[in-house]
């Protein structure tokens, strides 16, 4: 009889165990979440190439010897061409920075000067050559995000080599100088794919102010230039590295 008992309490015991394990084989299995992976780095390098149309604008020339100051009694300077390249970092939607590299082609400064010569009243046709070389930092703010299009403002720093070869009544001479430069640009640009983006806009440079020719033992003095502006018409592409949509 208690032989039987026992029989009965264990196979009880062991039936309910066989049921909590089955029970528990049927509960659905709980995955531990993955660790959230890094956040990835917000931006992406790109290059870029530019054309542009120069329009620049009349300056003022001082001849300015020991004796005096003389003005220019003009100074016009002739529409002429940029070509230049960057690199840059595209940061989101909404900014972006490149340092870029610009060569101005060669265009002529004409102008003539009008003033005492001893007794009597001098005057001289004057021209002068001129290429430039501009490094300049730049960033620009996007002014919205439409289908692909995004119209900008940016703003930039930095330095023009000025490259001068002057002929003209008050001698010949060749000369270069090193100037600072800022420029204001405003434009649209049009993401053709995560890669390509045409860009088209308009850019104020200004070089304050700057020698043509230094000061010069011939010339009992110097030729300098006040406020080299020019607005320029500019075209180009970016190319994007990677997938900057991703």
């Amino acid at each position: 009889m208690v032989l039987k008992l026992k029989a009965v309490v264990i196979g009880s015991v062991m039936s309910v165990a066989f049921g909590f394990v089955a029970q528990a084989q049927s509960l659905p299995v709980i995955e531990p979440e993955p660790l959230p992976e890094p956040p990835e780095e917000i931006g992406a390098w790109y290059i870029r190439g530019d054309i542009a149309y120069v329009v620049n604008e009349d300056t003022n020339v001082i001849y300015n010897e020991d004796v005096g100051r003389l003005n220019f009694g003009y100074a016009d300077v002739d529409n002429t061409g940029r070509i230049g390249v960057g690199l840059g970092r595209r940061f989101g939607d909404w900014f972006r920075t490149d340092l870029t590299l610009d060569y101005m082609a060669e265009t002529s400064l004409t102008g003539g000067t009008i003033g005492p010569c001893g007794p009597a009243t001098c005057a001289t046709v004057e021209r002068a050559d001129v290429s430039a070389l501009s490094l300049m930092l730049n960033g620009y703010a996007s002014l919205g995000y439409f289908e692909g299009f995004s119209p900008y403002l940016g703003a930039g720093v930095g330095f023009t080599y000025l490259n001068w070869d002057y002929r003209g009544g008050l001698g010949n001479f060749s000369d270069e100088d090193v100037r600072f430069a800022y420029a204001l640009m405003a434009g649209l640009s049009y993401d053709v794919n995560s890669n390509w983006t045409v860009d088209a806009g308009y850019r104020f440079l200004n070089v304050p102010e700057g020698n043509i020719v230094d000061d010069n033992a011939v010339l009992n003095g110097d030729i300098r230039f006040e406020n080299l502006m020019s607005h320029e018409v500019r075209l180009g592409v970016r190319y994007t590295f990677g997938d900057f949509f991703e």
